[in-house]
């Protein structure tokens, strides 16, 4: 077995995925009240169901991500299809007959389907102008000849976000910089952004008031967003990305300002100031600092992710396909893990004084450890004292450095880190074959981390 096999496959993230025999299937519960107005196939289904045609579980969430997007239009047609509302399932008729034109096999065929669906669009528009408006009956006639004088900027916003996965903070800022476009000016579209329309959409929105950092942040949001456009065929390669071009060049910090781990003088410090840390931060501290676990892995830790008879702590994971890991638990963690476990089922909370959030929440339940923890540290005189607009180049996830500047200073393989911490990618499979007392090594490795 590989040592990314061994780390991966114990609690793999699997809602909404049923694998049968090799392959997995997307399945969700329809709400039962809306069954009867699901578009086929699913229509009077109690589930919607898609073959992914996958046995990769990573694959398979991909995948997943794409299809809530597409489940979660589904259940808000199906509601106003309920109400009487017939737009959506209009658009989805005008859709399938623009697809039809466009799936022609050559160009007399589609000269032939172009001119039916024109006489099709043009009587269905003028029975909806009475019911729905101008409005609608032209964007109705438009779509389905493919006349449409362009692409709106948000059109494909949500199928964006889909393929694209990240961090609820990150995908507000995805969402909040193309919807401060698209209301920008009216009449944009992705096809009319010229360089000038760029330049002053930058010079008036984004740039004001806002550092290098965070203009160049929300550039490449755009530029990101015209270049998976233009991919997935839903702009032509004519459509000019002009956005990196008005990134705006950062200031360099000096080495001693970049982000960096606590000394051993700063840890002892901060374990062992006369002013101790209350409980919850003390015992999140540690764990990152024992465990190298970011703060929202602490955060979102379970009592059965701690295996008090094997040693192993599970680490859930909240950054990249490679972060949920099972590592070995430093022995200093055991009585922490214990005292926390006492009285709770393995379902509940390590720490549960903190908040229960919703999944796309911008803040995460361990945000009140960081900003308390702030506090402390800035307390005891460790990294910025006070409000600052420089960020302070030591923080709550200057633990996790500390923890990994220790593997190394104790001569641990790159490769038994990168594992630990949660930095090895799935594809480092096909680049090593481990051994097979890889978690012993790593067992090692972990136990040679001590406080100062």
């Amino acid at each position: 077995m590989t040592w990314v096999l061994q780390l991966g496959t114990t609690m793999t993230d699997r809602l909404y995925l049923d694998l049968r025999g090799q392959t997995y299937w997307y399945i969700r519960k329809v709400p039962m009240a809306l069954k009867a107005k699901m578009l086929y196939p699913h229509t009077g289904k109690a589930h919607y169901r898609v073959n992914l045609k996958t046995g990769d579980i990573r694959h398979a969430q991909r995948q997943r991500n794409i299809i809530n997007v597409a489940f979660d239009a589904e259940v808000s047609a199906a509601r106003k299809r309920r109400a009487g509302i017939q737009e959506d399932a209009l658009i989805v008729e005008v859709t399938t007959l623009r697809r039809w034109v466009a799936d022609a096999v050559n160009k007399g065929d589609a000269d032939a389907r172009q001119s039916v669906a024109e006489d099709i669009a043009l009587e269905n528009a003028e029975k909806l102008e009475g019911k729905f408006g101008d409005d609608f009956a032209a964007r109705y006639y438009q779509t389905a000849t493919n006349t449409r004088p362009g692409t709106e900027i948000d059109a494909y916003l949500d199928n964006f976000i889909a393929q694209n996965p990240a961090r609820p903070h990150t995908n507000y800022r995805r969402k909040k910089v193309i919807n401060d476009l698209a209301a920008w000016r009216s009449g944009l579209f992705v096809e009319v952004i010229t360089r000038d329309i760029a330049r002053q959409f930058v010079d008036e929105v984004i740039a004001p008031g806002r550092k290098p950092e965070t203009i160049n942040g929300d550039l490449g949001v755009l530029s990101s967003y015209w270049k998976w456009l233009s991919d997935q065929g839903y702009v032509n390669d004519s459509c000019a990305n002009h956005w990196t071009r008005f990134r705006r060049k950062s200031e360099k910090k000096e080495l001693d300002d970049r982000q960096r781990a606590y000394s051993d003088d700063e840890m002892r410090l901060l374990f062992r100031s006369t002013k101790p840390m209350r409980l919850d931060l003390l015992d999140c501290a540690t764990i990152s600092a024992m465990s190298g676990a970011r703060l929202e892995e602490v955060g979102s830790l379970k009592v059965k992710d701690a295996d008090l008879k094997a040693l192993t702590l599970f680490l859930p994971g909240t950054k990249t396909e490679a972060a949920p890991r099972k590592i070995p638990l430093h022995a200093d963690l055991v009585s922490i893990f214990s005292r926390r476990a006492e009285g709770k089922a393995p379902s509940d909370w390590v720490f549960h004084e903190l908040p229960i959030r919703k999944s796309d929440a911008l803040k995460g339940r361990a945000a009140k450890i960081s900003q308390a923890f702030t506090r402390f540290r800035r307390s005891v005189g460790i990294g910025h004292t006070a409000e600052a607009e420089e960020r302070s180049p030591v923080d709550f996830h200057s633990f996790r450095r500390w923890f990994a500047t220790q593997l190394r200073k104790h001569n641990t393989p790159d490769r038994l880190i990168d594992g630990i911490c949660g930095w090895t990618r799935a594809d480092m499979q096909d680049r090593y074959t481990w051994s097979a007392d890889v978690f012993g090594q790593m067992r090692e490795a972990v136990a040679n981390v001590k406080m100062p």
